[in-house]
């Protein structure tokens, strides 16, 4: 993932966009809202979100709950998102 896609996934934790398919707050939803809030991702933040189908894939393959497959852990991703984008800030 390049930096400016990096840059734009930041927006993730400032807008919640899988907190909406979450009302339990369990941290996982289906695979199919993870793609949705992908894709609101890259519909709001400033700069385009631009994901290829692989590289979809790899984040679903990572970020899948392991006890359900059915399931994928946003709040895992939506923390190591978090945590890559203070250790770049800090590099600055």
């Amino acid at each position: 993932m390049s930096p400016r896609n990096s840059s734009s996934i930041s927006h993730v934790t400032e807008d919640q966009f899988f907190q909406d398919f979450d009302p339990m707050n369990c941290g996982r939803i289906t695979v199919s809202q993870f793609r949705r809030g992908l894709d609101r991702v890259g519909i709001n933040a400033i700069d385009r979100l631009y994901l290829s189908e692989p590289e979809i894939d790899m984040i679903l393959q990572v970020y899948r709950d392991p006890n359900d497959s059915s399931r994928m852990c946003w709040k895992t991703f939506e923390d190591d998102i978090d945590q890559g984008m203070q250790g770049h800030m800090s590099v600055r």
